[in-house]
């Protein structure tokens, strides 16, 4: 995932700042946009972004709520989001994920190793 110095600790803001998985996740969002911008007009209107938000989350989601992120996302307020607003949001809302399962990933190997009683990498079935 890019080029780190063995044996030097980064950070995990660090590492998820590393160009290529800026790169990939950019090309992610960049896919999710097409694909809400139906009309390819480079915009996509509330009506649309509702819409997809709703089948997301399989009618959860109500229209009030919606309408909140989609205001989130329409940082200039002209009543759509642009490309590039919405890849700003995205990127920011990416990256704080990625942190965050590399956060729970963390924890959960330094549970792993609590309980790894001989050291060996293996969990006893009495530990289980």
């Amino acid at each position: 995932m890019g080029n780190y110095i063995h044996g030097v600790h980064y950070t995990k803001a660090q590492k998820f700042n590393d160009i290529d998985v800026e790169k990939l996740i950019k090309n992610e969002i960049n896919t999710l946009f097409l694909k809400l911008d139906t009309n390819n007009t480079g915009y996509i209107s509330e009506d649309k972004f509702i819409e997809a938000l709703n089948a997301a989350s399989q009618g959860k989601q109500s229209k009030e709520e919606s309408k909140e992120y989609f205001n989130a996302l329409d940082s200039n307020e002209d009543n759509k989001i642009s490309k590039d607003e919405y890849k700003q949001f995205m990127l920011k809302y990416l990256k704080k994920e990625l942190i965050e399962n590399d956060d729970n990933m963390e924890d959960l190997k330094e549970q792993l190793h609590e309980l790894d009683i001989e050291g060996d990498g293996n969990l006893q079935p009495t530990v289980i």
